[in-house]
């Protein structure tokens, strides 16, 4: 039968909450790096704009800033996407009075 169908492939391990959240933290902070570059863009464009009189120039050089921004928004909201569109493996017998009980005494640890 190995033969028709092949054997079964393992599954990939499942990530763990830990591993998830640095994920999550490295791309917080490349999206705060995107951010800042995308500030000092920003800036250079505006710089550009006082240096050009009013006309067909400006509007160029506004167009062009305003296009690079909705490419740079575009491919933040994909990347936001990815990250809530991931499931992460919950145990089913996890009663939610538990985890609060759990909560409620860690907090009284601080």
């Amino acid at each position: 039968m190995r033969r028709i169908f092949g054997a079964p492939k393992k599954d990939a391990p499942v990530a763990t909450i830990d591993e998830t959240t640095d994920k999550l933290v490295s791309r917080g902070d490349r999206v705060d790096e995107q951010i800042k570059k995308l500030d000092e863009q920003l800036m250079k464009y505006k710089e550009q704009i006082k240096k050009t009189r009013p006309g067909p120039a400006q509007d160029a050089i506004k167009r062009r800033a305003l296009q690079d921004d909705m490419f740079d928004m575009m491919d933040m909201s994909k990347e936001i996407n990815e990250a809530m569109s991931r499931s992460y493996e919950v145990p089913e017998d996890v009663d939610e009075s538990d985890l609060m009980a759990e909560l409620d005494g860690l907090e009284e640890e601080l």
